[in-house]
This record gives structure tokens, sequence and C-alpha cells, in this order.
């Protein structure tokens, strides 16, 4: 209620915030209105939320393309928006990986700094680029993106014994507790400064362009650092709330932020994940996978050409 009671007060306040950008044109006197916007927006982050739950692939990826191709809002708007709806997500999911002692703060907070770093830079970056690069800098990430969601592959557990030197001084190792076969299954981390320098460059990529780089992160964890797939997803997770929050800082210092914007996103895409879920088994999820991957590869080339 507070939320919407904010959305409600701030919404023509908002709108006269000194940003530079191109005004909207009004082709119709409905297009004037607020509430016009925010409806569809509600709609749109809504079916955001349904399809990232029957496709796997995460919500606050899907957000900046979808958006940026259907609405005709400001670049820095739809990014920031993209950022908050991951930190939401993964806010809402790391408490539980915390309790079953999946997220391992060490390996965390040995890869977080240069995230955040990443991030921050990336998200400066975003603000001072023209935004005709930005577009080509998004199709050609989504398209790569693409590629990984196809050929991308993760394995349960890693048979490392030993870990790298700097993981073995950062302790960054443990132990957890396989919920399906009840067993302690120990782990250690390796590549642990090759895998630092991955994450900030992926931090740039998500400061950049607002993008969610959560099956990434997965990625990385799993094939490159030798982190047990339950692990990495829980870490993974994690991640992102700690790379998104440190972007957005940039954002609210810009006036990018904006409440008509985000709370029907927030409350669009929170809804559309739990409809999701209580229709997830009527869906083909590899059918709805592939679907969600040939349209994103359409809107990359689309972005790609974009001028």
């Amino acid at each position: 209620m507070a939320a919407l009671a904010a959305f409600y007060i701030l919404s023509d306040a908002t709108l006269a915030i000194p940003y530079h950008v191109a005004p909207i044109v009004a082709t119709s006197p409905l297009h004037q209105c607020w509430w016009f916007w925010a409806g569809t927006l509600f709609a749109a982050s809504l079916a955001i939320g349904i399809i990232s739950v029957w496709s796997g692939i995460e919500a606050g990826f899907l957000f900046v393309p979808i958006i940026s191709y259907l609405f005709p809002f400001h670049f820095d708007f739809v990014r920031a928006c993209s950022l908050m709806v991951g930190l939401a997500g993964a806010l809402a999911a790391t408490p539980g990986f915390l309790k079953e002692n999946l997220t391992n703060l060490r390996l965390a907070i040995s890869i977080f700094l240069a995230m955040s770093a990443g991030s921050i830079i990336g998200a400066v970056l975003g603000i001072r680029l023209p935004e005709d690069v930005l577009y080509k800098g998004l199709g050609v990430t989504i398209l790569g993106a693409c590629g990984l969601l196809v050929v991308g592959k993760t394995r349960e557990r890693s048979d490392i014994n030993k870990s790298d030197p700097l993981a073995h001084m950062l302790r960054v190792y443990g132990t957890f507790r396989d919920s399906d076969s009840g067993e302690i299954v120990p782990w250690r981390a390796h590549r642990l400064p090759i895998a630092m320098c991955v994450f900030l460059g992926m931090g740039i990529v998500a400061g950049m362009f607002g993008l969610s780089t959560f099956f990434a992160n997965i990625s990385v964890l799993n094939l490159l650092m030798g982190i047990p797939l339950k692990v990495s997803i829980a870490t993974g997770r994690y991640l992102v709330s700690a790379t998104h929050a440190s972007a957005l800082w940039v954002f609210l210092n810009q006036g990018a932020i904006l409440p008509i914007l985000m709370v029907p996103s927030l409350i669009g895409t929170m809804l559309g994940s739990l409809l999701g879920l209580k229709t997830l088994g009527h869906i083909n999820n590899t059918v709805a996978r592939w679907l969600v991957i040939i349209v994103l590869i359409f809107l990359g080339v689309t972005f790609i050409f974009k001028s």
C-alpha cells in the first residue's frame, strides 16, 4: 500500500525531473495520461514475469530488450527499472539459500567486489555513451547470451581436490548438505584470479545494459571455478543483488529512478512470477524456452541495426 501511495503521489512530480531525454510524442489524448503508460507497463511486466518462470530465463534479463522494444521510454529509465527488478528477485530468493547453507559468503565476497566495481564502471559508461552505441552493444550482448543459453552446460559436482593459491589464502572452500542424497559434499574453488577478471567484465555488462547476469554467474562459478551446481545457483543469485545494488546508485544519482515506472514494473514481475509458478505444470518448458530464445535473437538483431 505504501508503494502504491508513493506511486500515486509522485506520478506527476517525477515526470518533471530535469532529465535530458527526447519527449514522447503523444499520438492521442490517451497517450497523454500517466495511467495509460503505467497500466501498459504493468501488463508487459506481468507477461515478462510469467514467461521468465515458464522458460527459466531471468526476468531481469528479459526486461530490457522487451520493454526497450515495446515502449518509447528513455534507455536509462528502462535499465534502472531492470536493475531494480533483478535486485528484488535476488533479495526474495537469497534468504532461503542462506537458510539452507548453500550461499557461501567467502566465495561471494571474494567475487562481488570485482562485480560491484565493474557494475559501477558499466553504469557510468552506459550513461555517457551515445544511445545508438548502447543499442548495438545490447544487441551483441543478447546474441552472445542466447548462444550461452543454447550451448551452455553445467555439472552437478566437481572433482577438484586442490584450490589455487589465492582461493586457499582466502579460504574459499566449504561443504554443503545435498538435499537429494543427504550426504555432506565438500568442495573447493580454483582459477579464482581468472574468475575475478571475468566477473569484472560481467559487472560492466550488467551495469551498462541493466541486464541480469544470473545464468552467466552460474556458468562461471560451476564450469570455470569448479563450484557444485547448487552452491553456484545460490551464490550466483547473491551476486546479482550486490551487482545491481551498486549500479543502481549511479542511476539514482542521475535521477533515472522514477516511481511511476518502478512500481508497475516490480508489482507486475512479482505477480507474473507467482502466476507462472501456478501454471508451470501445464506448460512445456522446453518449447517456452526455445520460443523466448528465438524472440531474443530477433530483438538482438533488431537492436544491432537500430539507428
